[in-house]
């Protein structure tokens, strides 16, 4: 599944206006980054949360090594976790309803272009027909002008 980056920046901005999170250091807004980076790791590489959430690629990946102790003893975290879980799985679903979308769409396509395929077959057939009969029509004109 190729996930949408700029569904993943919206949802995480939405996330970051919704809890008031500032870029410092102070824990509580640090755990409730690590739970969002944590959760989008289920469809979103770590290069692709980093980016968005403009941080390197090893901050997630800390957040992703820290996540057991951080759900062992941060009720907080635990909060921030659950609700950016829901949020990935709502963006998971409507990726799967986007992909199947495109899946009939290409199906449909590739069904179109087998009838184009089949049309313009009989089209070479009727024509080579054409051109057999016209032959025949002009050898009976010459046969009659003849006589």
């Amino acid at each position: 599944m190729i996930a949408n980056e700029q569904t993943l920046q919206e949802e995480y901005d939405n996330y970051i206006i919704r809890h008031r999170i500032l870029s410092n250091r102070e824990r509580r807004n640090v755990i409730a980054r690590y739970a969002f980076f944590v959760a989008a790791r289920d469809i979103y590489t770590t290069l692709q949360i980093a980016r968005v959430s403009k941080k390197n690629h090893a901050t997630v990946i800390h957040a992703w090594r820290n996540h057991e102790t951080n759900m062992r003893f941060d009720r907080m975290y635990l909060s921030y976790y659950n609700e950016s879980l829901e949020i990935i799985s709502q963006i998971k679903k409507d990726q799967e309803i986007d992909e199947s979308k495109e899946m009939t769409l290409r199906k449909q396509n590739a069904e179109l272009l087998e009838r184009l395929q089949n049309v313009r077959e009989e089209l070479q057939e009727t024509r080579n027909e054409l051109y057999i009969v016209q032959g025949e029509l002009n050898a009976m004109n010459k046969d009659e002008l003849c006589t």
